[in-house]
């Protein structure tokens, strides 16, 4: 064999190599859902994430219809959301634009919240969502349509619902839309609450990272689906059962969702297993096994409990969505008394958006500090 030939053979052998080698880390990153050891899902690994609420699982408002916490009923300062000329509480221009954020987004990464199982959301292998159908589709009653472009307005956040999300599927579940003109109505109202709770300008904020999109469906073909977050494409999907705890859910999606930022910010919970009891492990480590006597809806809502509920116990990044759903919830809860475990971690938690996003600040009292 000819040193020419030699040459250009180990060449060539070089190269294939070096493909090689890099199609199995591309595929690695798409298949293998890696997380670290706080629970957080590692940058480039599982994207989807579905939430499961088992039916006899008690939410925070569910504790605080029953009574169980005496907490205290704390007033709501939002807009009125049946007002279609209530200010424009997230958009800091207040015309309707879809502003960019007033400050610098940093490292903003693709940190995604940790996974969740038995009850809680669960990595699955990313999967492509139908797309939906044209936003002005002629099926949608114009009061619905007229509400829902107010709302995207005030905030910047396109929705999708009716006969958009018609065919929607996401990890392997199919969708039913919502087709009932009032239960949409009522959809919108819930949605607009709940957003205004949030501090103006923060989705424009948090969108000029990766945009989000909520969809509005009546369920999914898992009944114990209550919502899911797919980080999978170029744009964050939100998706929510109005069938369900709709509020309870959007919050706990909501909170993925703000992580993966202020994560990629960084933002750190590297500690956060201080917070809990020594030698405890959660269930998505493998090791781990939840205790009931540790959940406050399972424990008779003792105020010095460990976590919220039980699927808080699945990953530390599921802990965190479930604290935060208690610190949007519209009563307090004994668990977060000042000094308790679970304050503890709301307040962490409240200190890391405070820090590691220009739209809050530690000067001012967020809507989900109002118990802190």
């Amino acid at each position: 064999m000819s040193r020419r030939v030699s040459d250009k053979l180990g060449k060539l052998l070089i190269i294939t190599s070096f493909i090689l080698f890099a199609i199995a880390a591309y595929m690695s990153n798409i298949v293998n859902h890696q997380y670290d050891s706080e629970g957080r899902l590692v940058a480039g690994s599982g994207n989807l994430f579905i939430t499961v609420r088992p039916e006899d699982e008690l939410t925070a408002e569910d504790i605080n219809d029953n009574g169980a916490t005496g907490g205290e009923k704390t007033p709501d300062n939002t807009n009125e959301v049946n007002n279609p000329n209530a200010g424009d509480n997230n958009n800091p221009s207040n015309n309707g634009s879809n502003g960019g954020n007033n400050g610098n987004n940093g490292n903003s990464g693709n940190n995604g919240s940790g996974g969740d199982i038995g009850g809680g959301s669960t990595p699955v292998n990313p999967s492509t969502p139908n797309p939906p159908a044209s936003p002005e589709a002629p099926a949608i009653d114009p009061a619905v349509v007229n509400l829902r472009n107010t709302i995207q307005s005030r905030y910047g956040l396109p929705i999708r619902l009716s006969v958009e999300v018609n065919g929607y599927s996401v990890g392997g579940y199919s969708t039913a839309p919502v087709t009932d003109t009032s239960e949409l109505l009522n959809a919108l109202y819930s949605l607009d609450n709940d957003l205004s709770k949030y501090p103006s300008g923060l989705f424009y904020e948090l969108t000029s990272s990766k945009p989000l999109n909520i969809y509005l469906v009546k369920n999914y073909s898992n009944n114990s689906i209550t919502g899911v977050t797919d980080h999978s494409g170029s744009t964050t999907i939100i998706s929510v059962a109005t069938d369900k705890d709709f509020d309870v859910t959007l919050h706990h999606e909501m909170f993925h969702y703000m992580e993966r930022y202020i994560t990629g910010r960084g933002a750190n919970f590297s500690n956060w297993n201080n917070f809990n009891p020594v030698g405890f492990y959660y269930v998505g480590n493998d090791t781990g096994a939840i205790n009931d006597s540790l959940s406050y809806t399972k424990n008779g809502g003792r105020a010095d409990s460990y976590f919220v509920n039980r699927y808080a116990q699945t990953s530390a990044a599921e802990d965190r969505a479930s604290t935060f759903e208690y610190m949007m919830a519209d009563n307090k809860a004994a668990c977060l008394n000042n000094g308790m475990p679970v304050y503890q971690k709301a307040r962490f938690m409240a200190d890391q958006l405070d820090y590691f996003t220009n739209s809050c600040s530690s000067g001012t009292t967020e809507y989900w500090e109002r118990f802190l």
